[in-house]
């Protein structure tokens, strides 16, 4: 991780609906890389979390991704000042939670 990056772990989601959100500005500024993963747990048989992201000063969120696996995903070239998670899927396993996690860069 470089000196001017950010990692957030978001906290746990366990029903569809939840959202969490944080800020993702930093001393330098704000990101413009952004490199997106789920961790799941419980064994859903469905997932789905719509990733989106607030440009500093704007008032209107936009949809960055939407995340279905634990595989990466990455977005160069937007600044963002606010990124959130909304779960928008959840379905079957055992006590099933899906955890956003983020990395952003300059």
């Amino acid at each position: 991780m470089t000196k001017n990056s950010i990692f957030i772990a978001f906290p746990p989601l366990d029903a569809t609906g939840l959202t969490a959100s944080k800020s993702t500005h930093f001393g330098t500024g704000y990101p413009k890389t952004h490199t997106l993963q789920l961790q799941i747990a419980g064994s859903p048989s469905n997932v789905s979390l719509i990733v989106e992201g607030k440009l500093a000063g704007a008032d209107t969120w936009i949809t960055l991704a939407t995340l279905t696996d634990g595989d990466p995903s990455f977005i160069v070239d937007k600044p963002i000042m606010y990124i959130r998670g909304n779960l928008g899927t959840l379905t079957a396993g055992t006590d099933p939670t899906v955890q956003l996690l983020y990395l952003g860069v300059p």
